[in-house]
């Protein structure tokens, strides 16, 4: 994938952090990937604090494949996890 650069050649502070994000995917196998993504299904099926737990895996992550787990915390009741999900969301814009 190229990289976002400006006038001067100089990637900008959104690039990178946009950069970064996609990048630290990188690290976990598909296996890791997907035993992951189970454990964020099942963390979100429990209390505010799982949840939480669940939004923190993601990040981690950093996989468009955990965009329905972060669709889901969109509709939660508790505004923290709601946060928290669209700031993620936001990560792959």
């Amino acid at each position: 994938m190229k990289e976002m650069h400006n006038e001067n050649n100089i990637m900008t502070s959104s690039a990178k952090k946009y950069n970064h994000y996609q990048n630290s995917s990188n690290k976990y196998s598909e296996f890791d990937k997907r035993k992951l993504r189970g454990k964020m299904n099942n963390l979100f099926n429990g209390s505010a604090e799982d949840k939480l737990k669940a939004l923190n895996l993601a990040e981690e992550l950093a996989d468009k494949s955990t965009l329905p787990i972060l669709r889901r915390g969109l509709k939660d009741m508790d505004p923290e996890i709601v946060e928290l999900s669209a700031s993620l969301i936001g990560k792959f814009k």
